[in-house]
């Protein structure tokens, strides 16, 4: 295979990693900041524009604060790719899972984050922060920020970390670098991007940073991994070597879930898997 055809499979094969998380379909309609503050609104909480050193990132908060501890749920990866070879014009999702479940939890302290370039659309806004980049230094550290002004919002100390399947990896890394986190929850989380990559026979994302290099540095927060048991988009063993590399420290095992596909189900089941499934700190062997 020549240059030019290499330059071509790794596209493509970037291109299928991506499609296979966000799936690609037809067209549908992608959700804007109206569609999100409408939403926001009927829940109570306000959108919020929060301004980054690069991006500008869209969110909903609470209008009134209760407790120290505001438990945050970060978007997936949106509509990434309208077909396997082509791009969307910008990832807004068009069924927001993490939006979804935040809306479904009884708890009054919640927030909820979006990734860059969904619903709102800056000159920052390159493909490759949908594509290739969407685990990068410098998305990671836009997001940080935007957890940092949600605290100051409402004035709260701490906070607990919500990540739907690429929402997963990116709670992961915030998690990794932060020391205000409580607890780590991810549903059909990427929490091994390099895994998911080979499982699928696809290349490594280049740009992006692996939730599975920082487990290590997780062990000491309180964990729970929620994987749908036929889940063929992101399977339980993605997540399965993602807490293998906290050895050796035994992490939690993943909560196998029926009857949910990557994206459909979770939000009908969620009220009861919170109230049932507690976080729970990583276990050293015994001596």
């Amino acid at each position: 295979m020549g240059l030019t055809g290499k330059i071509r499979h790794r596209v493509l094969c970037v291109v299928a990693a991506m499609c296979v998380a966000s799936g690609c379909a037809t067209a549908p309609r992608q959700l804007t900041f109206a569609d999100l503050g409408q939403r926001g609104r009927l829940a109570g909480l306000e959108t919020c524009r929060i301004e980054g050193k690069q991006f500008t990132l869209a969110a909903l908060a609470p209008v009134h604060f209760r407790f120290a501890v505001l438990r945050v749920y970060i978007e997936g990866d949106g509509l990434a790719w309208r077909t396997r070879r082509l791009l969307s014009a910008h990832p807004s999702p068009v069924n927001p899972t993490a939006l979804n479940l935040m809306l479904a939890d009884p708890i009054h302290d919640k927030a909820y984050l979006a990734r860059p370039c969904q619903y709102l659309q800056t000159d920052a806004c390159h493909p490759r922060y949908w594509s290739t980049y969407l685990f990068a230094p410098e998305v990671i550290s836009d997001m940080d920020r935007a957890l940092d002004a949600l605290k100051a919002l409402g004035g709260y100390d701490r906070l607990e970390l919500v990540g739907f399947s690429g929402g997963g990896a990116m709670a992961a890394l915030l998690s990794a670098g932060r020391d205000d986190v409580d607890s780590l929850t991810t549903v059909a989380g990427n929490l091994d991007t390099e895994a998911f990559c080979r499982i699928h026979g696809l290349s490594p994302l280049a740009g992006s940073m692996n939730p599975a290099d920082v487990a290590e540095l997780l062990a000491t927060i309180p964990q729970r991994h929620f994987v749908g048991k036929d889940d063929t988009v992101i399977p339980p063993v993605v997540c399965d070597s993602f807490v293998s590399r906290m050895a050796p420290c035994i992490a939690p095992s993943p909560v196998l879930v029926d009857h949910v596909t990557h994206q459909g189900g979770w939000e009908a089941q969620w009220p009861f898997l919170l109230r049932f499934h507690r976080p729970k700190p990583c276990r050293l062997p015994p001596p």
